[in-house]
């Protein structure tokens, strides 16, 4: 009695901190190896409910009297073989043609195939026997399926991230939308979740959805200008390092909203010069000069700077509005 009721509740209770250690691990893999995949990143908030389910499951086929020993299943026949290749070999092609990698069009096509085969062969058992304990133990099966599912492609996710040592990209894009869905395994909102929408960085106008990874999900917002770190991934799915706000963008629209922001004005062309942009840096100096011709050391701090680089042209206008402002009476006023 005693080893059935710790049985029991290790079924109850460490099975269920077991799935939610594995979807909290599985979680942080996808938060950083993230591969775009909109309908992946949708149903991912839906993993707290599985878990849930599965749990329940597992505590109801644990009570429920040991199945009795069926004769052995014939072999499925040769044209149900058929159909579920043909299943897979269709999906795997349209997903293809889709745009997906091989690799992930594959297991989407072996995923979908599975589930057919599964529904089907549960559809049949429950007409061939009509028995609600069938039914149970085939749900439970297929939620553990789901999960199986769900952990191959975090497998293939981590591998094709980790191994990458292939050089990465920078992608302009701009935030369209922040979804914050907590995911609920049963016990409360415990694992925090975000996904962000992106304009696609490819050909056309699509969208990319990502998962948003802790340290960015409080500092993105809708209408926000990024810079999205592409990798090509080491089994050739091409997935996302890092999204981080592309500064100079975001100063050009502060700036378009007030010309007049000072910080913004200065932070810019801090920007333009590290990046040896001289003619951007050069015109807004000459703007900044202009709306606040008082501060003369900003002015001679881009002259020092153009100096130590070569431009001396550039240096000699900026000391030559130096001088002139120095001359004026009283500063100028």
């Amino acid at each position: 009695m005693i080893r059935a009721a710790l049985g029991l509740a290790w079924r109850a209770w460490g099975g269920h901190a077991a799935l939610i250690a594995g979807s909290l691990l599985a979680l942080q893999i996808h938060a950083a190896y993230r591969v775009p995949a909109a309908a992946f990143v949708t149903v991912l908030p839906w993993l707290g409910v599985v878990v849930t389910v599965t749990t329940i499951l597992m505590l109801t086929v644990s009570l429920l009297p040991r199945a009795r020993a069926r004769r052995a299943v014939r072999g499925l026949t040769a044209r149900r073989v058929g159909w579920l290749v043909t299943l897979v070999i269709a999906t795997t092609g349209a997903a293809t043609l889709a745009g997906m990698r091989s690799l992930a069009a594959t297991v989407l096509g072996l995923a979908l195939g599975a589930a057919v085969a599964a529904v089907i062969t549960i559809t049949g058992r429950l007409l061939a026997e009509g028995s609600v304990t069938v039914a149970v133990r085939w749900l439970y099966r297929a939620t553990l399926f789901g999960l199986a599912v769900f952990l191959l492609w975090t497998a293939i996710v981590l591998v094709n991230g980790a191994l990458d040592r292939a050089a990465a990209t920078e992608q302009a894009s701009e935030v369209l939308s922040v979804v914050t869905a907590p995911i609920d395994p049963g016990i409360g909102g415990l694992i925090p979740h975000a996904h962000v929408d992106l304009r696609s960085w490819g050909p056309g106008d699509g969208v990319e959805r990502l998962v948003l990874s802790p340290r960015e999900r409080p500092r993105t917002w809708v209408g926000q200008p990024v810079t999205v770190t592409v990798r090509p991934g080491f089994l050739g799915i091409p997935w996302v390092a890092a999204v981080k706000l592309d500064e100079a963008r975001h100063l050009r629209q502060v700036l378009a909203a007030s010309p007049r922001a000072m910080h913004a004005m200065q932070r810019l062309i801090t920007i333009h010069l590290e990046r040896q942009q001289w003619a951007e840096a050069m015109e807004l100096t000459r703007r900044y000069a202009d709306t606040y011709p008082d501060d003369v050391a900003v002015v001679g701090q881009v002259a020092g700077v153009l100096g130590e680089a070569g431009r001396y042209q550039d240096q000699g206008e900026l000391i030559e509005r130096l001088v002139v402002r120095s001359q004026l009476p009283y500063g100028g006023r």
